[in-house]
């Protein structure tokens, strides 16, 4: 079956626009999941899955991002949605925004979150026990940004419509 997923590209602020792709669930990804079928009437928004952000708050260095991923759905957590997520939005800071490094913040006991960073080639650089977070780190050279490529192949950037409300 081939997995579907719509990412809105939204600023949360004119003066400091930060990308904010939202991932949405569509009729098929879960089967036997009655809570994901299409109902008439239903907005993208109440199927919503989770979200990643990519913030750029290092004014020194614009070659850096910093990704986080959040799954909220309790339904939709251990099916890839944040890898494919954290992927596609890494794919746009790479290709859109020139982006070479990208660190993510992670609570020391979301082992989940850990291990799938960790997947995507992240490497553990600092741990703050007064923050309880591990930073984790990726240095996109050409054979990752190769890899990187080859992972999101399947992505196709398409514009989002405002107003659009196509049912789950």
């Amino acid at each position: 079956m081939q997995t579907e997923a719509t990412f809105m590209l939204c600023n949360q602020r004119e003066e400091a626009p930060a990308p904010l792709f939202c991932q949405t669930q569509r009729q098929g990804w879960f089967s036997g999941s009655e809570k994901w079928l299409a109902q008439s009437g239903t907005s993208e928004e109440s199927c919503m899955a989770g979200d990643v952000n990519l913030f750029l708050t290092d004014l020194g260095d614009p070659s850096l991002g910093e990704i986080e991923v959040m799954i909220a759905e309790p339904s939709c957590r251990g099916q890839g949605l944040g890898t494919e997520a954290v992927l596609m939005m890494m794919l746009y800071g790479v290709t859109r925004l020139g982006l070479t490094k990208f660190e993510a913040k992670i609570g020391q006991g979301n082992e989940p979150s850990i291990r799938m960073f960790r997947k995507l080639h992240f490497e553990q650089v600092a741990v703050s026990s007064v923050f309880q977070e591990v930073t984790l780190r990726l240095m996109m050279s050409e054979l990752e940004r190769q890899w990187l490529l080859e992972q999101t192949s399947h992505v196709q950037e398409k514009p989002y419509r405002d107003g659009a409300s196509e049912p789950c």
